[in-house]
């Protein structure tokens, strides 16, 4: 997810500041995009609709891409 992100906010040009802010994260400086793009932490998945419709990324590569970081994680957790 976190490349997907970054790959295809680059190609539109939009900063991370920009980004942060459509999704409605004002105070953030960009910050909360970095660590999603740096996979830190993972965008909300009450946000995953307006992620796909501000990166024109279909909705259903979205949810891919946030499940297979999910189980990814989960199997990190398991296997410590």
């Amino acid at each position: 997810m976190a490349s997907l992100i970054k790959a295809r906010r680059n190609e539109l040009k939009i900063s991370q500041i920009e980004l942060g802010r459509q999704l409605g994260w004002t105070s953030s400086k960009g910050q909360v995009v970095s660590n999603v793009e740096r996979g830190l932490q993972q965008i909300p998945s009450s946000h995953l609709n307006r992620l796909s419709v501000i990166l024109v990324i279909p909705r259903e590569q979205i949810i891919e891409a946030y499940i297979e970081d999910f189980k990814d994680s989960l199997y990190k957790e398991l296997n410590k």
